[in-house]
Parts: C-alpha cells; structure tokens; sequence
C-alpha cells in the first residue's frame, strides 16, 4: 500500500493532486512533506504500514513527475519515476474526499500498466471505483460517473 507525499514547498495543485491520489489508491495515505527528508518520510511511512512511498515532483508549481520508493526497514530505495502531467483534479470535478476500499483496472498502455504495477494495485471487477485509461488519460470513475484526478503519464523509467 502506497504513501503519497511532495516535494519540499510544493504548489497548491501539486498538494491537491498529491491528496487527491491518496484518496483515489486503495490503503494509501498522505504524508505532509514539510521539511522532512527523505528518510524521515521513509521512517513515517514505514511507521504507517506502508512500503512504497510515491513523492510527487514539481516545475513552476505544477506536478511533473511522480517518484516511486521502496521502503524497508526505514530506508528508501528509488525503484522509478514517472513523468506525468495534471490535467484535473477532483476538485475540478466536485468537492468528493471520498477514499475507496479497492479499485478496477481498465488500462492498456505500458506507462499505466507500469504505474499499477509500482503502486501494487490488485484488479477488482466488482470494486466501486475504476480507474479507466482513455484518450491518452488516466482518469478515476465511481459509480460509472468521472471524479478525477485525470493524469497523463508521459513516460515511465524503471530502476
């Protein structure tokens, strides 16, 4: 189960994104970044049970990459990077803060396939929430009814 964090000082969209991910992936968390390095964040998120930490990337205050990190024993290890950009966040849909138990999978391109893979998502056909590929997107749907976040990953480099 995934972490969500961001870069030191991130932008108001960077952090909605950072959120809205956290709400969107099955278990995952938010851990506020602060000043923290990297191996306080990594102690924090092993505190919390998780084993994977996703640290969201900014330019010019707009999210441009997602970090994967494993974490074991406290320590991180970077596992890959996704280049990606925002194209909506929930808000820009409703106010939903609504966080999902599991989630379906409907995507066909290598970088999403890549990304589920990092985030160790498991396939739920009868999961309320879906997470459907389309036009180049990467979007978030429950209830057949679209919630965002919307993303596009760009490119997917593995460690």
């Amino acid at each position: 189960m995934p972490a969500f964090s961001t870069s030191r000082q991130p932008g108001m969209i960077s952090r909605r994104l950072a959120t809205d991910l956290s709400n969107s992936f099955p278990g995952s968390v938010y851990i506020p970044r602060g000043k923290q390095s990297l191996d306080e964040l990594a102690q924090k998120c092993e505190s919390k049970g998780r084993n994977v930490l996703c640290v969201l990337g900014e330019s010019h205050g707009n999210p441009v990459s997602l970090g994967m990190f494993e974490i074991t024993r406290g320590k991180w290890n970077r596992t890959g990077e996704f280049k990606i950009k925002a194209i909506k966040t929930r808000s820009d849909f409703a106010k939903n803060r609504q966080k999902f138990s599991s989630i379906s999978l409907d995507i066909s391109s290598p970088e999403a396939k890549r990304l589920a893979q990092a985030l160790r998502l498991e396939n739920d056909s009868d999961a309320e929430l879906l997470l459907r590929e389309r036009n180049g997107n990467v979007s978030f749907f429950a209830h057949e009814k679209e919630i965002g976040p919307v993303i596009t990953i760009k490119e997917a480099e593995a460690k």
